[in-house]
């Protein structure tokens, strides 16, 4: 996650356990670089900074609420599909698989969540 307009904050993390965390700042700590190499890595990619998360803690979450908000975005934003599917049979067989998910390993192994935005 970058710094970059500091779009993070107030974002919500679900992790593995289901223990929620919300984002409440993102303070940049340093320059990643050590002093000497940065102005070679400037000159190739720009500045880099270490950012920190500061994260606050959230009541934990069911597995049940997780698929409620996947099924939820996946309704609001349709998936990637050619004009040859049907896209009912598509996301009809994408909430099968979301449903057959006993963990959230299992959710991010089958969906790769990280795309998925506002969940």
């Amino acid at each position: 996650m970058t710094a970059k307009g500091l779009l993070a904050i107030g974002s919500e993390f679900i992790d593995a356990d289901l223990r929620r965390w919300v984002v409440r700042a993102m303070p940049v700590i340093r320059n990643a670089h050590p002093w000497f190499l940065r102005p070679l890595t400037y000159l190739a990619s720009g500045p880099f900074y270490r950012v920190d998360h500061e994260l606050e803690a959230l009541e934990p979450i069911s597995l049940e609420e997780v698929k409620r908000r996947i099924r939820a975005w996946m309704q609001a934003n349709s998936p990637e599909w050619s004009p040859d599917d049907d896209l009912d049979e598509v996301i009809s067989a994408n909430v099968a698989d979301l449903e057959a998910a006993t963990s959230i390993t299992e959710i991010y192994e089958r969906f790769q969540p990280d795309t998925f935005e506002s969940i």
